[in-house]
């Protein structure tokens, strides 16, 4: 079963300031997440104020920001930014 996806306004207002090449690179992403039978392994723990959520690295300045929900196989896009702005939500 595979898991299904939310986006908040907040991730996809992000989403339409980045770049269509950008844009591509997190449709992939996305797509793999949505497609593994553990996502997780595709991401990187956050700890701190931010220890339920994960971050894949987009390049070396932008990040997305995701967070799941075990009981409903849902991960929920919580941000697409910058390392700096990881750490505002």
């Amino acid at each position: 079963m595979s898991w299904n996806v939310v986006a908040p306004h907040t991730f996809k207002s992000l989403y339409k300031k980045k770049s269509s090449h950008e844009q591509g690179k997190i449709n992939k992403i996305i797509r793999d997440l949505m497609s593994s039978p553990n996502p997780r392994v595709m991401c990187e723990k956050k700890h701190g104020p931010l220890g339920e959520c994960y971050s894949i690295d987009l390049s070396r300045s932008s990040r997305i920001v995701l967070a799941f929900v075990d009981d409903k196989k849902e991960i929920r896009l919580l941000r697409v930014c910058s390392h700096k702005e990881t750490y505002t939500i």
